[in-house]
This record gives structure tokens, sequence and C-alpha cells, in this order.
């Protein structure tokens, strides 16, 4: 990830991080949704969890499953809209600013 001028938004390495004094933390936010039955006479429904992971680590740790936070679980039936996940999701983006 760059800034606008090119240069690294992250430090690249322990001892720059150090030196900034800061913490940068970087943390993706995904949605997943499913379908926990099929079914041909009932109604369908959809499911799905919110998670966050924290993209500083190496891709090979980062989508472990003791690195994953749930964050929550949208119980459907259907999948929501942008409107319907925001009292949702503003206090977590209100956290994560805090950090």
């Amino acid at each position: 990830m760059v800034t606008p001028t090119g240069t690294c938004f992250f430090p690249q390495t322990w001892q720059e991080a150090i030196e900034q004094n800061k913490l940068w933390l970087g943390v993706l936010l995904s949605m997943d949704r499913f379908s926990p039955s099929q079914s041909t006479v009932s109604k369908s429904h959809s499911t799905g969890p919110l998670s966050v992971c924290i993209t500083n680590l190496p891709p090979e740790l980062r989508f472990c499953v003791r690195n994953l936070c749930l964050i929550g679980i949208l119980p459907g039936p259907k999948e929501p809209n942008a409107q319907q996940l925001q009292p949702f999701l503003c206090p977590l983006v209100d956290n994560l600013l805090c950090l």
C-alpha cells in the first residue's frame, strides 16, 4: 500500500516502525454470505459472518482462524443493503479509529 506520493504507507521493517513511534494497523473487513440450507419447498435464507483480519500479518498467517476476529453474524433472511449495515458498522469504525 502506497501513499499518493508513492512512498510506502506502512513501515517496511520493525526498525522503521520503532523510529516512527507509531503503530500503523491495517485491517480488512469482510462479509460473506451463504445459504445454510437449500430446499425446493421453503423460502431461501441467507446468513453470513462479518470478520476482521490484520493485514500487517504475513499472508500465510493473515487468514488463519486464530488470527481472524468474528465481529458479527448477519442473520438474514436476505443480504442487507448499505443502509441496514450502517448502524452495525458505525460503532466498529469508531472503535477502530480509537486504536
